[in-house]
């Protein structure tokens, strides 16, 4: 009797599971068409040195994370030095400071399950702390004797240039990223601040006194922006942080200045990689800057156009054409220098000049054809609710609060920007792919295999680029 009423059960899931047409394309999939996301307070507080602190209180669970972003970082690097911001990121983190010196650091922060992580970007650092709340005021302290007072060895020196070597020796392993990194120096010029990359022998330059000077010049209340979140009372903890943030000296604030960006047009260059049935394919131009006005309309176009799965990009060069097996791109603006706009693709050595025809063909439909207010609406419903994923925890939202005010960006830019993306409509997408998109100034860069790769004359002759 069992045995039957478990298959009653069982036919009963099996044909309500099975029943009706079957599952629907995404394209029929019904969704709210606006989905709150969740707001949070931040506290702020100023020091005198120029530290500045933003709070956000999450009793949830009994964990504490510091976000520590300081300014400066691989634009402030000496020409023939590149990868200092590396070796100093690295000996900060290998050197510990005099209680806490390398491998006891390593120690005393294991024994209580805490992760510290030190990581350099184009102008900024970025220092990471998580621990339980209990063992919060036994780690700071020493965190914080890490960052004013660190240790720089020259056993720590050349063992952080080791690591860099070695990931120099791996980098050019995968044809993506070699295309994007390659094409983004392509743009901004290789010799340029914005293309210049570590090479053996600028580590080998690399110096205790480069160091020092680097970490003095950025290491100072004025460059520091500390964000916590966790399991702590707002009023409790800001004279801790107040205590231990006060070892720093208010310094000089660096200032975000950079040279302006003159861009190739029109240039078409290969990186020769022998023996591969596949080619990456990097097509594009300068992009633009983050305060431009029609900064929302651009990203409504750039999900028109590569927005996943139902971008134009995607449903007609992989979906409808199957000539690439990936295929996406960006309008980037930058706060304080131009982004780069770029497709790309990786495609069979036999597919990439219809590839990059294709590509060609929807950059000027787009530009000369415009879109529709439907595709306007989809993309904007697209944005909207993929803040519920991207700004779902407290943790994220002080990370975007962090990158705004590391830009000298007002506090209410991210509500600022909602609100115009809500109000986009077809006509200023039209108008911003008209003004934005150069189409007969692309520039494109192949990384494949030249000898398997001539029907590329049809487009012009392709120059060769050498990688350092």
């Amino acid at each position: 009797m069992k045995r039957i009423l478990v298959m009653i059960v069982l036919c009963t899931v099996i044909g309500c599971g099975f029943s009706g047409a079957g599952p629907k394309k995404y394209t029929e999939l019904e969704f709210k068409k606006q989905i709150p996301w969740p707001r949070y307070k931040i506290s702020t507080t100023y020091m005198e040195n120029g530290v500045r602190f933003f709070l956000i209180e999450d009793h949830e669970l009994p964990l504490i994370k510091v976000d520590i972003e300081v300014k400066g970082g691989r634009f402030l690097v000496p020409k023939g030095k590149e990868g200092l911001e590396y070796i100093l990121a690295q000996m900060l983190r290998l050197g510990g400071c005099d209680k806490y010196p390398g491998d006891r650091l390593d120690l005393f922060l294991e024994d209580r399950a805490a992760e510290f992580s030190i990581d350099f970007d184009f102008i900024n650092g970025s220092i990471e702390v998580d621990t339980l709340k209990n063992d919060f005021t036994t780690i700071m302290p020493v965190i914080i004797d890490v960052l004013s007072s660190p240790i720089f060895t020259r056993d720590k020196l050349e063992l952080a240039k080791q690591r860099l070597k070695t990931i120099i020796s791996r980098r050019n392993d995968r044809q993506d990223e070699v295309g994007i990194r390659e094409f983004k120096r392509l743009i901004y010029g290789r010799d340029s601040i914005y293309g210049r990359i570590p090479t053996y022998e600028s580590v080998d330059n690399i110096t205790l006194k480069d160091v020092g000077w680097l970490y003095k010049r950025i290491f100072v209340g004025s460059n520091l922006l500390v964000g916590v979140v966790g399991d702590f009372n707002t009023r409790e903890i800001e004279p801790v942080l107040k205590k231990w943030f006060s070892v720093f000296n208010k310094g000089e604030e660096i200032r975000f200045k950079f040279p302006k960006v003159t861009s190739p047009q029109g240039k078409r260059y290969i990186i020769d990689t022998q023996d591969t049935n596949q080619a990456f394919v990097v097509l594009g131009h300068l992009g633009d800057y983050r305060l431009n006005p029609d900064f929302a309309a651009l990203q409504v176009m750039n999900l028109i156009l590569s927005g996943g799965f139902s971008g134009r990009l995607f449903e007609n060069i992989r979906t409808q054409m199957g000539l690439a097996y990936s295929v996406f791109g960006n309008f980037g603006c930058k706060r304080f220098y131009p982004g780069v706009f770029f497709v790309a693709l990786k495609t069979k050595n036999q597919s990439v000049y219809q590839a990059i025809v294709a590509v060609k063909k929807q950059l000027k439909d787009l530009k000369y054809n415009g879109c529709t207010e439907k595709e306007v609406e989809d993309a904007k419903d697209q944005f909207l609710n993929s803040l519920v994923f991207r700004y779902d925890s407290p943790k994220k939202v002080l990370e975007r609060r962090l990158y705004y005010e590391l830009r000298d960006m007002p506090d209410d830019s991210f509500d600022k920007l909602i609100n115009e993306i809500r109000n986009i409509h077809a006509k200023d997408v039209d108008r911003v792919a008209k003004k934005y998109l150069n189409v007969q100034g692309l520039d494109i860069l192949v990384v494949g295999d030249k000898s398997k790769l001539d029907e590329l004359n049809k487009i012009g002759k392709f120059d060769n680029w050498h990688l350092d």
